[in-house]
């Protein structure tokens, strides 16, 4: 848990149109709902249009490589600490961890 969103690109089958997700969130109202934050930079889009998503890799590279050394320094911790130390309310972002 903890880690940021994927973001990346939002592309129009006609090629009239391009955004950028910003953000990926779950609905609070409907269960199992979970919708792309879009900043339109170029025409617009509506529903039920083809488009294209393309993931940013390189932002998530940098979020799993993070994540992974958040459960390498929990287990150090708890080795050097004891197994009384827990791990709660972590941030995993692509430039840091918390």
């Amino acid at each position: 848990g903890g880690e940021v969103s994927d973001t990346g690109s939002l592309s129009g089958h006609d090629g009239e149109s391009a955004g950028r997700v910003t953000d990926v969130r779950k609905h609070k109202l409907v269960p199992g709902l979970i919708y792309h934050v879009v900043t339109v930079d170029k025409g617009s889009f509506k529903l039920n249009d083809m488009v294209r998503l393309a993931v940013d890799n390189g932002r998530r590279h940098d979020i799993r490589r993070n994540h992974t050394a958040t459960h390498i320094l929990h287990e150090e911790l708890r080795r050097r600490l004891g197994k009384h130390v827990t791990q709660q309310g972590s941030l995993v972002a692509p430039e840091r961890l918390r």
